[in-house]
């Protein structure tokens, strides 16, 4: 069932700190950007979610153990990726995150919250705009996804990079060596 932002951030805000909660995403930069903003911003509410990271292929996360979870936050995958695996998992409380455009239905009683229809904002931005976090991962996951080539994101970034005296490129370069830094571990 297709919610708007306002719904998403309500699932958002009624979860419990006693419930089970499982973030699935996309192993992509702006895939793991989202998956940490909607971590830290269930930590901060003392919320201990497990985390899963889903490759694009055929059951992209069945592989992992969604059983135990009473609700479950998919963030960074298209709606045709995961239908399968989620019409096996439909009773559970479960909200899709995405920004790629709509290619089939989902199970009736999931709710999705994608803004796709109004523009390209990668998923990033959008979980960022839900819930606030580190403003500059969600610019990484939207440099990342290439948002930067679209209008829509011009101001988001211009207002960052005013706001922390440094340009896209500088920006871009350091966040380059930090991430080649920490995959030589």
């Amino acid at each position: 069932m297709k919610i708007n932002q306002k719904q998403a951030k309500q699932f958002l805000e009624n979860i419990q700190s006693k419930e089970k909660v499982a973030i699935v995403h996309h192993d992509d930069l702006d895939g793991f950007a989202s998956g940490i903003l909607i971590f830290d911003y269930l930590i901060k509410r003392n919320i201990s979610p497990k985390t899963f990271v889903a490759k694009i292929g055929p059951e992209p996360f069945k592989k992992h153990s969604l059983k135990n979870s009473e609700k479950i936050i998919i963030v960074d995958l298209a709606d045709d990726v995961i239908v399968k695996d989620l019409v096996e998992i439909k009773e559970k409380d479960i909200l899709v995150i995405d920004h790629h455009p709509k290619n089939c239905n989902l199970p009736e009683k999931i709710l999705e919250f994608n803004p796709a229809e109004e523009g390209y904002f990668p998923c990033s931005r959008v979980c960022y705009e839900l819930i606030g976090g580190k403003q500059w991962l969600a610019v990484l996951g939207v440099l990342a996804d290439k948002g930067d080539k679209y209008l829509e994101n011009d101001s988001f970034l211009a207002k960052f990079f005013e706001k922390e005296k440094v340009k896209k490129e500088e920006f871009s370069e350091i966040v380059k060596s930090l991430i080649c830094y920490l995959v030589s571990f």
